[in-house]
C-alpha cells in the first residue's frame, strides 16, 4: 500500500490545518499542533485509543535510527 500525506482541515478542532498520514484508504495518523503549540502525530489504530507523539521527539528518533541501524 502507498503511503500520502495530505494538508487538509479538522473538523474535530475547529478546522484548524493538518496532516492526514494515510496508508491507501486507511487513515494511518493525523499530523497537527496540540494546545501548547507542540507539532504531534496522533497515530490510529491503538489497543487503547489514539495517542500523540511529538513530532520534534520523532524525527530526533528516526535521524538516530538512520544513522545507527545501518545495513
Amino acid at each position: 500500500m502507498a503511503w500520502t500525506a495530505d494538508l487538509t482541515n479538522d473538523p474535530h478542532n475547529d478546522f484548524r490545518l493538518c496532516i492526514d498520514v494515510m496508508e491507501g484508504d486507511r487513515h494511518r495518523a493525523t499530523i497537527n499542533r496540540n494546545s501548547t503549540g507542540r507539532l504531534v502525530l496522533t497515530v490510529y489504530p491503538s489497543e487503547n485509543g489514539s495517542f500523540d507523539v511529538p513530532v520534534e521527539w520523532l524525527s530526533g528518533i528516526l535521524a538516530a535510527a538512520e544513522r545507527d541501524l545501518t545495513i
